[in-house]
């Protein structure tokens, strides 16, 4: 169970895997850079001086399977759904080729790496020692695509959509209201509280 601070450490933690992985790779791949994109810079006209793949998360949604059903306060973690949108921005010179080689990787690699766990997730998001963070394919219709470009104002782009599911937040112990009790006896015996 992750902190309040997992959000942003799991799109840390995605940008560096695909930049490490990225760094490694054995293939011939061209120049490229990453970097988690936020709403702002979403939305107006970002300039990259190199070759440069995003992380954008566009949407956050409760998950429905770990969702609290019960009327009350609120029982266990809060399972999120981090829907992300993974776009190459190719510098003025860069070729179709490019674009779609540098895609086409980091779409195989997130296939091939489906789980990120502890040993690549930020530890700022203080996550438990067995937590695990799945990647998913997600298929985004046309009109999801268009509703999400047209938002930000700015002509489409040639992304890939996907789901990281779940990220549970919860709280430290130590962020919990402290308990009141109180103990009540009862007892058939009057006798016992007459004079």
């Amino acid at each position: 169970m992750a902190n309040h601070l997992a959000i942003h450490a799991l799109s840390s933690s995605l940008k560096d895997f695909l930049n490490h992985s990225y760094d490694a790779a054995t293939e011939t791949l061209p120049p490229c850079t990453f970097e988690v994109m936020s709403s702002a810079k979403f939305a107006t006209d970002p300039t990259f001086a190199t070759t440069t793949a995003t992380l954008y998360l566009y949407r956050i949604a409760t998950n429905h399977h770990l969702r609290n059903l019960r009327a009350g306060p609120p029982a266990g973690p809060l399972g999120l759904d981090l829907h992300y949108l993974l776009t190459v921005w190719g510098a003025e010179n860069d070729t179709a080729e490019t674009e779609q080689t540098i895609l086409g990787w980091l779409v195989r690699e997130l296939h091939y790496h489906p789980y990120l766990d502890p040993s690549v997730l930020n530890a700022d998001g203080g996550w438990a020692a067995d937590e695990t963070v799945a990647l998913l394919p997600t298929d985004l219709t046309t009109e999801d695509l268009t509703r999400i470009w047209d938002a930000a104002n700015r002509p489409y782009r040639l992304s890939y959509g996907f789901i990281a599911r779940v990220v549970r937040l919860g709280k430290e112990t130590g962020e919990y209201q402290p308990v009141v009790a109180a103990r009540l006896t009862f007892s058939d015996d009057l006798h016992e509280r007459l004079p």
